[in-house]
C-alpha cells in the first residue's frame, strides 16, 4: 500500500510454465548474407489471491473502518510463433542494401474469477455506491494478434573512416487483457504499431583515436499502450491505447583517446515525445476544462520522457595497475503522468559518480567507488495530485562501496 505501516497483506500462490525455442539458418555468398529463422513460445500461468484490506487502499477518501475481502483466481495462456528473414546485399564496394521481414502471430486465453465482499458488513450510510464492487465477477477473453514487420535500408561506406546508413522499420507489440486488482474483471487493450525512420553516422578521426557516432530518428506511433488511473480509484491503473503519438530526436556520443590509458567521452540526447491524439476517458464535459479535466491529452509529453540528457566523463588505466574515472550525467525535467500536472513534474537532476582502484594481476582487482557523490536529492516517483494520497520516492542517496573482483 506504499506506506511503512502494516496496513495490508496479500497471499498469492501460483505456478508458471513456459517453453521457447528459436532456430536460425545463416547463409553467406560473395555479395549476399543473411539469416532465416523461426521462433516459438508457449506459456501458461495461474495464481490465486486472498486478502483483507481497508477501503483506503481502493480510494484514500474512503473510511479505513470499511474492510474489503477478496478471493480470486486467474489462468492465462499465451502461444506465440514467428518467422523472420534479415539480410544484406552488397550492391557495390561502398553501398549495401539492408532488408528484412518478420511475421508474428500470438494467441492469448485469459480467465479470471473473483469474489469480493466485506469483512465487517454492512456498509456505512452514504457509501452504498460500493455495492457495485461486491459479489462475484467472472471473465473470459480469447484473443489473437498478427503482424507483418518489414525492414528496408541502405548503408554507404564513404571511406574507411565514415559510414552512413538509413533504415525504415515497422515495430509492433501485441494487445492483451489485463486482470484488474480492483474487482477481478478483465480489461482488453489493442496492439500498438510504430514506424521508425533512422539515419545513423559512424565516424573515426586521428587514426581511430577520436570516434563520433550520431543517430537521428523519427517514429510514428499508433495506438500506443499507456497506463491510466481507473476513474474514481486513483491508486489503480489500467492499460489503454492512445490514438496517435510522435517521437523524434537525436543521440550523439564522442570519445577521444587523449593519451595512453586515458579516454575522454561525452554524449547528448534530445527527445521530442508527445501525444498527438489521446482522448481522456475520464473527461467530464460538465466541469471546467483544466489540468485535472482535459478532453484530450494532445500536446502532452510522455511520462518519464526527459527532453534533454547529457553525460561526460573519463576513464584512466595506468600500466602500473592503477585505474579510475569520473562520470557526470544530466537529465532535464520529466512528468510522471499523462495529464502533465505541474505539481507532479520532476525537476532536472545532475549525478556525479567516481571510482578508483588497483589491478594486482590479470585475475584480481580491488576498487572503491561512490555514486551520487554530491548527494543530489531527486525524485524517481511523485504523485501529490490526489488529496490524502500524496506519495513520492527519492532516488538513491550518496553511496560508497569497496569491491574485490577475482576471476578464476
Amino acid at each position: 500500500d506504499n506506506t511503512s505501516a502494516p496496513i495490508a497483506a496479500l497471499d498469492r500462490t501460483g505456478a508458471d510454465e513456459a517453453i521457447s525455442q528459436e532456430i536460425r539458418l545463416k547463409f553467406f555468398t560473395d555479395r549476399f548474407e543473411g539469416v532465416l529463422g523461426g521462433y516459438y513460445f508457449d506459456n501458461e500461468e495461474g495464481y490465486s489471491d486472498s486478502f483483507i484490506v481497508p477501503a483506503t487502499i481502493v480510494n484514500p477518501a474512503l473510511p479505513p473502518t470499511i474492510l474489503v475481502s477478496r478471493v480470486s483466481e486467474s489462468i492465462s495462456a499465451t502461444t506465440n510463433y514467428a518467422a523472420f528473414f534479415d539480410a544484406e546485399y552488397r550492391l557495390t564496394d561502398t553501398l549495401d542494401l539492408l532488408m528484412g521481414l518478420r511475421y508474428d502471430h500470438e494467441e492469448q486465453d485469459n480467465n479470471a474469477r473473483a469474489v469480493t465482499g466485506l469483512a465487517n458488513p454492512p456498509l456505512p450510510p452514504g457509501y452504498e455506491f460500493l455495492e457495485a464492487l461486491l459479489g462475484e465477477e467472472a471473465s473470459q477473453v480469447d484473443t489473437s494478434y498478427e503482424a507483418w514487420l518489414p525492414k528496408a535500408g541502405v548503408r554507404w561506406t564513404a571511406n574507411e573512416n565514415a559510414t552512413l546508413s538509413f533504415v525504415v522499420q515497422r515495430a509492433y507489440r501485441s494487445g492483451g487483457a489485463q486482470i484488474l486488482t480492483l474487482d477481478g474483471s478483465i480489461d482488453e487493450f489493442e496492439p500498438e504499431y510504430l514506424w521508425n525512420y533512422e539515419l545513423a553516422a559512424r565516424t573515426t578521426f586521428l587514426d581511430g583515436r577520436l570516434r563520433w557516432n550520431t543517430n537521428l530518428y523519427y517514429s510514428d506511433w499508433t495506438d500506443q499502450q499507456v497506463n491510466e488511473p481507473v476513474p474514481n480509484f486513483p491508486t489503480f491503473f489500467t492499460t489503454v491505447n492512445a490514438g496517435q503519438s510522435t517521437l523524434y530526436g537525436l543521440e550523439s556520443d564522442i570519445s577521444f583517446e587523449a593519451a595512453d590509458g586515458l579516454e575522454l567521452y561525452a554524449g547528448i540526447g534530445y527527445t521530442h515525445a508527445e501525444f498527438d491524439d489521446f482522448p481522456n476517458a475520464s473527461y467530464n464535459p460538465a466541469l471546467p476544462d483544466g489540468e485535472g479535466n482535459q478532453e484530450n491529452f494532445e500536446g502532452n509529453r510522455f511520462p518519464f520522457a526527459p527532453e534533454w540528457s547529457l553525460n561526460a566523463g573519463f576513464d584512466y588505466q595506468h600500466a602500473s595497475g592503477v585505474f579510475g574515472g569520473v562520470d557526470v550525467n544530466y537529465q532535464s525535467d520529466i512528468f510522471q503522468d499523462n495529464e502533465n500536472y505541474d505539481v507532479n513534474e520532476f525537476g532536472a537532476r545532475t549525478l556525479v559518480n567516481a571510482r578508483v582502484g588497483y589491478e594486482l594481476n590479470e585475475r584480481v582487482r580491488v576498487s572503491a567507488w561512490v555514486r551520487n557523490a554530491f548527494d543530489e536529492q531527486y525524485y524517481t516517483s511523485l504523485n501529490v495530485i490526489a488529496p490524502g494520497d500524496e506519495f513520492s520516492r527519492l532516488g538513491a542517496e550518496r553511496t560508497y562501496a569497496l569491491r574485490l573482483d577475482v576471476q578464476y
